[in-house]
């Protein structure tokens, strides 16, 4: 009985070392906002983390696909990194070709058509990028 005594007074005493008392001027808004701004933190650092994640991995699967197509990985990771959906479609239909041909049909060209609509795509989102800075 007596040590269960002692270890409650040691760990009571430890506790009281240990923990930080609040400060009295300090009232629940104060702490609501600081909480509120240390959550705002963490969650942009998550969305950059998950966004430079995601960039990478495009990346690194059309370097795989490139290494395994006995073509350039370097390139194809950067074009993978930088222009990252536009280059998985291409991609895709790179495969497909190579499939036909391996069957020895003819390539049906269609990487051309995906190239095309992925440029596309991807000036339109640059004038509407524009149009918006300009407009604010």
């Amino acid at each position: 009985m007596r040590q269960i005594i002692y270890i409650a007074v040691f760990s009571a005493g430890t506790v009281a070392l240990f923990a930080e008392p609040l400060p009295a001027q300090e009232n629940i808004d104060q702490r609501l906002d600081r909480l509120a701004k240390q959550v705002q933190q963490l969650e942009s650092r998550i969305d950059r983390t998950t966004s430079t994640s995601v960039l990478f991995l495009f990346g690194t699967f059309c370097a795989l696909w490139a290494q395994n197509t006995n073509r350039n990985p370097w390139v194809w990771f950067f074009a993978g990194l930088l222009l990252n959906v536009i280059t998985v479609l291409v991609l895709l239909a790179k495969n497909a070709d190579d499939k036909r041909v391996a069957r020895g049909e003819p390539a049906a060209g269609a990487i051309w058509v995906i190239a095309a609509v992925g440029l596309g795509i991807l000036l339109f989102g640059a004038a509407a990028s524009w149009l918006f800075m300009r407009a604010g």
